[in-house]
């Protein structure tokens, strides 16, 4: 009886740790992009602000498709709407009050 009753704690503990593995998993799917005054860090890359189409390689090479960057930088990335667009991406921008907001693409 005590051996079956340590099987089904181990279960359960088992079972209890994978669905909390799982959860965590789930956060953390967007991507903050941070930037300098001449290029964007994606992924440990830096990429120069004036070469979209390496931008658009690296985003999609990190397989995220929700995007959060900070407001001064929101302008230049709406130049690349469309792109955003097609590809299914969500871009988010951090304001100068620290709030999160969505960008309509």
């Amino acid at each position: 009886m005590k051996s079956w009753t340590s099987l089904l704690l181990i279960c359960f503990l088992v079972t209890g740790c994978a669905s909390t593995s799982k959860k965590s998993a789930d956060l953390g799917k967007g991507l903050l992009i941070m930037s300098t005054d001449t290029s964007y860090i994606v992924a440990g890359t830096q990429i120069d602000k004036a070469n979209g189409e390496a931008l658009m390689s690296a985003l999609d090479n990190t397989g995220r498709k929700k995007l959060i960057v900070i407001e001064k930088d929101i302008e230049y990335l709406l130049t690349l709407r469309e792109q955003f667009k097609t590809k299914g991406y969500s871009l988010f921008y951090i304001d100068s009050e620290r709030r999160v907001k969505a960008v309509s693409l």
